[in-house]
């Protein structure tokens, strides 16, 4: 698993990690399959390329996934969301 940060996002590639992870703005990208990653804070836009991951955002704009059964759930205002993959899970947290 790599994971790496800067200024405009944070990126996590590989498989099997677990994580929590501050936002402050920045895009997010997660390329690899069964990832746990929790993130809170704001961030602009969450991509994910990969099968069977679980994310919780705090709060997003945008959520793209492209791959296939993942689970992501986000609290705050409904982002704009593009789902490219099949048997994907994306929902507001109750």
């Amino acid at each position: 698993m790599v994971s790496a940060q800067d200024g405009e996002g944070i990126y996590i590639t590989g498989n099997n990690s677990v994580q929590t992870r501050k936002v402050d703005g920045q895009d997010i990208q997660i390329a690899g399959d069964a990832n746990q990653a929790t993130f809170t804070g704001k961030a602009k836009e969450f991509y994910i390329i990969g099968n069977t991951n679980v994310v919780t955002l705090e709060n997003v704009e945008s959520i793209q996934v492209t791959g296939d059964n993942n689970v992501v759930t986000w609290r705050g205002p409904t982002p704009t969301i593009n789902n490219l993959g099949t048997n994907n899970r994306i929902a507001q947290a109750k």
